[in-house]
């Protein structure tokens, strides 16, 4: 799977290692931190999401696992109220995902896509939900 920062004007893949979830509690509830390890031309990079509440963790799963169903539509979309985050995605064959802040969110975010085949797509999927169980029961 690839990603790609939607600001940069050459937009250079990036190639997703892995996914990390971590679980932190701020002000009194327990939230989740969702970081893609990636790459390009060997160089590591990391890309942030805004921290999730398990409401906004939820969304993401159902987000990804209907796009690895084959015939989920062309363009599917989700917000993330919490995080104030929008996920949008285009394309069934080769899908892109841009995670970008909802027009009215609270903190600075900096917009990026993910862009993967099919078959990146249900990788990303199973990662992320084996990485979402392991903060549940951890």
């Amino acid at each position: 799977m690839n990603i790609a920062p939607s600001t940069s004007e050459d937009l250079l893949p990036y190639e997703l290692l892995d996914v990390q979830v971590q679980t932190r509690p701020q002000a009194g509830q327990s939230l989740l931190w969702v970081q893609f390890l990636c790459s390009r031309d060997n160089q590591p990079d990391q890309k942030k999401m805004p921290p999730l509440t398990w409401f906004d963790a939820n969304q993401l799963q159902q987000f990804v696992q209907q796009l690895t169903v084959e015939s989920h539509p062309e363009n599917v979309q989700v917000d993330l109220p919490d995080a104030g985050l929008r996920l949008t995605s285009t394309g069934v064959v080769d899908t892109t995902i841009r995670i970008e802040p909802l027009p009215k969110a609270r903190g600075k975010f900096v917009p990026f896509a993910i862009k993967t085949s099919g078959m990146g797509i249900r990788r990303y999927a199973r990662l992320l939900y084996q990485r979402l169980w392991e903060a549940f029961c951890g």
